[in-house]
């Protein structure tokens, strides 16, 4: 197989493991094509991201949140613990940041600031911001469809 089609309906995940599978999948030499049929939240949006922007698209109700990235434990930590986990925090929403500048061509300041407005966006949006190349087109139920042309010659 030379191609990978990824319909994505995912609330999102571990930022260690959504990087993984984005170097896994950049790295494969095959033809990436996204689409969001439902939800593309969190680190599911770096998976749309693999996808060369020509072959991101969107179902048109689809929604997704970006969002800073979060961290923490259950357990009591030290300062220093926390210091720690503060800048891996960092580290990982920097590089999705990169990631997103990178694959969306978009302002990577801009991008930051939808991050921090934490906000689900529709298909519109995602098209505005480059996240995605279209939005789908409906195929079904059309009023000139084959299935309508053969029932008005029936009659």
């Amino acid at each position: 197989e030379n191609e990978i089609k990824i319909n994505i309906n995912c609330d999102g995940g571990s930022v260690y493991e959504g990087l993984r599978i984005y170097d896994v999948l950049r790295t494969s030499g095959k033809t990436i094509y996204t689409n969001i049929e439902g939800s593309c939240h969190s680190m599911a949006i770096v998976l749309l991201l693999t996808a060369s922007k020509e072959n991101r698209s969107s179902n048109p109700n689809a929604r997704a949140l970006i969002h800073e990235v979060r961290g923490g434990s259950r357990d009591g930590m030290t300062a220093q613990e926390l210091r720690e986990l503060a800048e891996s925090i960092e580290t990982e929403q920097n590089t999705i940041l990169d990631i997103y500048a990178e694959r969306t061509g978009y302002d990577r300041t801009e991008l930051e600031i939808l991050m921090k407005e934490e906000k689900v966006r529709t298909a519109n949006e995602l098209l505005k911001y480059g996240f995605i190349s279209k939005i789908n087109n409906y195929n079904t139920n059309k009023k000139t469809n084959e299935m309508s042309k053969q029932d008005k010659k029936a009659l």
